[in-house]
């Protein structure tokens, strides 16, 4: 390109803006000017702008660790070895490999009580094994004190099976959750028949 041809830009400053001439040369015969007026950008607009990007950036944030809260599977398993008398509180362990992340949940320390620390939907699931010699026995999910399911139990003869419990339920944060035995008989000798786990559905 000829030198007379190569575009020239000229800056002109004033007390309230700056102009931007910009000069193009073809074939040395047409010049057309481009003029380009830049104002100053008031400061308030700068801080509404970088304000609207941290909130953008937060909500972003919070979707991210939401996105990695839904993907990751929360729940807590454990097991059982300790004979239990009817209608009392059955106690808990960790035999037999049953082990489990605790992230949102705490045992009592006397592994009587599990405590649901974030609020969400639960899925809990109760299974018993043991005897009765007698009909009207009850297997109770109790929570805060309260039961809030229960399964009816017959006299087996002395013989064992097991007792089962499934409840979808809303808890608040700080949920005590228990489970009252409902044999009058032989109870809880198989650990491996025996195990409460709690399964974190959702907010």
């Amino acid at each position: 390109m000829p030198s007379s041809d190569c575009p020239s830009v000229d800056f002109e400053i004033f007390s309230e803006a700056v102009t931007l001439t910009l000069t193009i040369s073809i074939g040395g015969v047409w010049k057309p000017e481009f003029v380009f007026t830049l104002l100053p950008v008031a400061l308030d607009k700068i801080d509404i702008l970088e304000a609207k990007l941290r909130d953008a950036q937060e909500e972003i944030e919070q979707l991210r660790a939401h996105k990695e809260l839904v993907n990751e599977v929360v729940y807590f398993s454990l097991s059982s070895k300790t004979a239990c008398g009817n209608q009392q509180i059955v106690q808990w362990d960790e035999a037999e490999g049953l082990r489990a992340p605790r992230v949102g949940f705490e045992i009592s320390a006397d592994s009587r009580q599990i405590t649901v620390l974030k609020a969400g939907t639960y899925q809990i699931y109760v299974r018993l094994a043991g005897s009765n010699t007698a009909n009207g026995q009850l297997l109770c999910l109790v929570l805060n004190n309260n039961n809030i399911a229960s399964c009816l139990q017959s006299d087996t003869g002395n013989y064992q099976n097991t007792a089962q419990l499934l409840v979808i339920k809303c808890l608040p944060a700080n949920s005590v959750l228990q489970v009252r035995s409902g044999f009058n008989g032989n109870s809880l000798a198989l650990p491996l028949a025996n195990s409460f786990t709690i399964l974190r559905l959702g907010n």
